[in-house]
């Protein structure tokens, strides 16, 4: 072989080796960098907050291919337990995932979703967690990387927080009683001494029919009256939950307002102005809510005061722009109902008007006001996606306007009034250990021509019942008495009779209310004092089985 041509080939044999030298150097390079990234992810993966799942879908299911060793100690599952196997074992609110569902759809678009799940484990309790998921993609194919957090003792907080607002507001709300307590018994007692005055007044002049029946009617509204007090009072420091239905607020506004001037001291004078649009006006609200933000504006205006001066509410529509809104509102312009309350005491300070708000933020002494209750106005608007303003003057005074979004007007039931009671012949068994309230209900009842019966005990009337389980047409029970309540009695009636109708009185009682009779086979429920032509309604109604 020719000199020249042996240097040639050993000249390409040494490129081709150091050729080959460097890729097995590269590829050695590139497994080296891949153990050291797979290295990493894998590091990553299993020390990532709270845990990892990386789920395929398969068929419209999502598959687990693969979990951090925190995911199967919070499912107390092992690793291989669990790969290969549908989400569904874990979670127990997932489904089907087709295309049109909507979190497809984002993921697809590359977007972090977010959601909550409830997880089970392998001992079949669950808990809650908190869900982040991304589409990523790995060798071509599509995989969903899911970071997730237990929310056991975030839940746990949360509802404790809400048990706390809770009882904060409870708590304002018994301070708005108690702010009011005086007014309200300086009035009660006023009622009572309008009663007491025309009974004695009926009593001397019984002779003289006509006055006699001015006295009576007198007598009559002041009890009316006293009822409807402490119904309010009732209505507004009880504890409940929250219903939202349209309801025309004039209604609520004139409710409250008479709750509050039987309450309000003589020395500070009430004004109150409704437009003609106020008067109709009707807003999708829970009623009970807007009387507690309305009382907790006129105790806030009374402190104000210091309980000698001017309190004006008023009622009206108003059209608000975009202009209008304030920047802390998400809100759409158009006709808001606009509550105002309006002082003419001390003023707010400017540096004050900014916190006023705040929960716990108070300007009063201690033991004088937890700071709850502009708080819970605000919190109120809130929920009812209504925006709150205050203009004050120092030495002028403060209005706060609340505003709710307007919705169309409800039909308003007719009450129809008749002038006779309905009258009856059944047999009825009376309940009650009041023998002087028992006495009066008696004669009512026999005034319509009914047969009455007459027990003092809940185990009396229970045991005429066993005696002859067909012997009476209808009960009627007092619900709070001694040994047994009306409720328990009721309860035990059904067993032996499941047809006999039962009609539950109360003064007050914490156990039972209008609301929650049914389960205990209670027909209708009648509040005290009930007057006899609306005794006479329900009776004949709840024996027509209407």
């Amino acid at each position: 072989i020719p000199m020249d041509l042996e240097k040639q080939k050993f000249s390409e044999f040494k490129t081709l080796a150091l050729s080959a030298n460097q890729m097995i150097d590269a590829r050695q390079k590139a497994e080296t960098i891949i153990k050291s990234e797979e290295k990493k992810f894998r590091t990553l993966f299993e020390h990532v907050s709270d845990y990892a799942i990386i789920l395929q879908n398969k068929n419209n299911q999502m598959i687990i291919v693969d979990l951090s060793a925190s995911a199967c100690e919070f499912h107390g599952y092992l690793r291989d337990e669990l790969i290969g196997q549908p989400i569904t074992i874990i979670d127990l609110e997932e489904t089907e995932v087709t295309q049109d569902d909507p979190r497809m759809k984002n993921l697809e678009k590359g977007e972090t979703i977010h959601f909550e799940r409830v997880h089970r484990r392998k001992d079949g309790s669950t808990f809650p967690v908190e869900v982040l998921v991304r589409m990523i993609e790995i060798e071509r194919q599509q995989y969903f990387f899911s970071i997730e957090r237990d929310l056991t003792e975030i839940k746990k907080i949360e509802n404790q927080q809400i048990e706390l607002e809770k009882q904060l507001r409870q708590k304002y709300k018994m301070e708005a009683v108690g702010l009011m307590a005086g007014g309200a018994a300086h009035n009660f007692n006023n009622l009572l001494a309008i009663v007491l005055g025309n009974l004695e007044m009926g009593q001397r002049k019984i002779s003289e029919t006509e006055k006699v029946k001015k006295y009576i009617k007198n007598a009559q509204t002041a009890v009316l009256r006293s009822r409807d007090l402490i119904n309010q009072i009732l209505i507004y420091s009880r504890k409940g939950s929250h219903n939202k239905v349209p309801i025309q607020l004039s209604s609520v506004y004139n409710e409250t307002l008479k709750l509050i001037s039987s309450t309000n001291p003589a020395t500070i004078k009430l004004n109150s102005n409704i437009s003609p649009e106020g008067e109709s006006v009707t807003i999708y609200a829970d009623s009970g809510q807007i009387q507690e933000a309305l009382i907790n504006l006129y105790t806030n205006a009374m402190h104000a005061l210091d309980e000698e001066g001017e309190i004006t509410f008023s009622l009206g529509t108003v059209d608000l722009s975009q202009g209008d809104m304030s920047a802390e509102y998400d809100r759409s312009p158009g006709v808001y109902a606009r509550v105002s309350v309006q002082d003419n005491g001390c003023g707010i300070p400017s540096e004050t008007l900014t916190r006023i708000f705040d929960p716990f933020f108070t300007t009063k002494e201690v033991n004088v006001g937890t700071g709850m209750g502009l708080s819970t106005v605000q919190g109120i608007v809130d929920q009812h996606e209504g925006l709150i303003k205050v203009r004050s003057d120092l030495g002028e005074g403060t209005i706060f306007d609340l505003y709710f979004p307007t919705t169309e007007p409800q039909q308003l039931e007719e009450r129809v009034k008749n002038l006779e009671p309905p009258h009856g012949s059944e047999k009825i068994l009376l309940v009650d250990d009041d023998e002087m309230l028992i006495d009066i209900s008696e004669q009512m009842l026999a005034e319509l021509g009914y047969s009455v019966t007459s027990v003092l005990s809940g185990k009396q009337a229970l045991a005429l019942i066993k005696k002859n389980p067909q012997l009476f047409d209808l009960v009627i029970t007092d619900q709070t008495m001694p040994e047994m309540t009306g409720k328990e009695l009721s309860v035990e009636l059904m067993k032996i009779n499941a047809q006999l109708p039962i009609i539950l009185c109360s003064g007050y009682s914490s156990k039972i209310s209008a609301t929650d009779i049914d389960q205990y086979g209670i027909k209708a429920y009648c509040a005290k004092p009930v007057r006899l032509a609306a005794l006479a309604q329900v009776v004949r109604k709840v024996l027509n089985q209407e």
